[in-house]
């Protein structure tokens, strides 16, 4: 009887060594896919600087509103204000902003215009009043006064818009559309009043076939 028991408490060690090997072997491949998940995987980070009022999101190739708003304001600030003197470098700055594909042609344009500045010994001062981002369009709407300062005295150029698409890519914003135009944000709204005012009716559309 002694033999017997000893014989089966033996084999349920066996049993529960094997048992235990499985659990192991289990164990260290879920820490291998865990870890693996974690290096993988693409964090937001979270920012609240003291003068924004909302949570700015950052992800690996992507990011919040509230982050393309200030991005959009730093590149406004940097290439709104221009002088002979600094025109220079605001040009080298603003050219590290913009993506690859569309550096070369809103660079061509940028350098025209600051040519013209030194060339006419005029300063650009923008001062900003309102910043707006559309989710729809994913695009950033910067607007305020746009004034031109000589040594003859300051010009107010009027209301002025910066029109900004921001993208993510590696942690890094780019700006892959730039337009600058007078007057107020071009809106999906807006766009979309306008485009209806300019369609002629069918009335008017009969009329001019008759004609």
């Amino acid at each position: 009887m002694e033999l017997s028991n000893l014989s089966k408490t033996w084999n349920g060690i066996n049993h529960l060594n094997d048992y235990l090997k499985i659990l192991l072997l289990i164990s260290i491949i879920s820490n291998v896919i865990l870890v693996i998940a974690v290096l993988s995987k693409s964090h937001t980070v979270v920012l609240v600087p003291s003068h924004i009022t909302e949570n700015l999101e950052v992800s690996k190739n992507k990011s919040s509103g509230g982050y393309k708003k200030a991005w959009a304001l730093f590149a406004t600030q940097l290439i709104g204000n221009v002088s002979p003197g600094n025109a220079e470098f605001v040009k080298e700055q603003f050219s590290g902003l913009l993506a690859s594909d569309v550096r070369i042609g809103v660079m061509d344009q940028i350098t025209r215009d600051l040519t013209d500045l030194k060339s006419e010994n005029v300063s650009s001062i923008f001062e900003i009043e309102s910043v707006m981002y559309e989710p729809d369009s994913d695009k950033v709407f910067v607007t305020g006064k746009n004034k031109l300062k000589s040594t003859s005295g300051g010009i107010d150029g009027g209301y002025q818009t910066y029109e900004y698409v921001i993208a993510m890519e590696h942690y890094t914003p780019y700006i892959t559309a730039f337009n600058v135009y007078a007057g107020q944000p071009r809106t999906q709204d807006r766009l979309l009043r306008e485009s209806e005012v300019k369609k002629p009716s069918m009335n008017n559309s009969i009329i001019n076939r008759l004609n």
